[in-house]
């Protein structure tokens, strides 16, 4: 049968990316633009749009500094999740062999956009569906299956030393998601930070099950900032935007279960 009766998803899903330009910025449209996104410009060499964008939201807990030249964490020890788009962007990228050596070479830094500027990067869409709070939706993430090459300090390119066979290989080994409708890409993006869930919870209480939990993070946490830290890493995407956040995140409900253990 003929290649024509193919679909996808009407968007580039493998080429090169050089990025040319990076920032941090917020976008109302992403939960009340509270939250930070990375945008990667530069040139698609499937499109040839030289200005093309990538962008993948930061996650709570930071905020743009340095006019959009950097992020920093809004409290100690704060760490990108890894479950937020720009988390997984650094697991895929830290996953070629290259990348430990870039990093070092070019003293990068994830909470500095320029850190980005000058990778060359073989790219994989993936789209993958999923449901947040009751609202389903497309979520976009990259496998970044090669870094091709490199620019210098002095602007000269270096081509990366891993070979084609080794980046097919790669790419076959990946998991595929199936390809929805190309409008969905932006979804999550465009997505409202507030949605109708079918709850049976008062707006701000915590339910039993999740106060036992942040109750003995809390216990076993030396500080406010580390339970901070814990119920994040626990709870993940479930609790961001949740109706008990700001209950279960009070410095009150963390003195009163220290309290409760004394």
């Amino acid at each position: 049968m003929s290649d024509n009766w193919k679909t996808g998803s009407g968007l580039p899903d493998d080429f090169d990316f050089e990025v040319t330009h990076a920032e941090f910025r917020y976008n109302p449209k992403v939960q009340d633009g509270e939250v930070p996104i990375c945008v990667l410009v530069g040139l698609n060499s499937e499109t040839g749009d030289p200005e093309d964008e990538l962008r993948f939201t930061v996650g709570k807990n930071f905020e743009v500094v340095d006019k959009g030249a950097a992020v920093e964490p809004t409290f100690a020890k704060a760490k990108i999740n890894h479950n937020s788009q720009y988390g997984k962007w650094i697991n895929s990228f830290l996953a070629n062999e290259e990348a430990m050596a870039l990093v070092k070479a070019r003293d990068m830094d994830p909470f500095v956009a320029a850190s980005w500027v000058g990778l060359k990067l073989s790219l994989e869409r993936v789209l993958t569906d999923t449901t947040i709070r009751g609202e389903s939706i497309t979520m976009t993430s990259w496998i970044v299956h090669d870094v091709t090459e490199i620019e210098t300090s002095e602007g000269e390119r270096k081509p990366a030393k891993k070979a084609a066979a080794k980046k097919a290989a790669a790419k076959k080994a990946a998991p595929k998601a199936e390809e929805p409708a190309a409008e969905a890409e932006e979804a999550e993006a465009e997505a409202p930070a507030e949605t109708e869930a079918a709850e049976s919870q008062t707006k701000g209480v915590i339910p039993a099950p999740v106060k036992a939990v942040a109750t003995d993070i809390a216990r076993k946490a030396g500080t406010y900032e580390d339970y901070i830290n814990g119920v994040y890493e626990h709870f993940m995407t479930d609790l961001v935007g949740a109706d008990h956040e700001s209950a279960l995140t009070d410095r009150a409900f963390y003195d009163a279960a220290v309290a409760e253990e004394g």
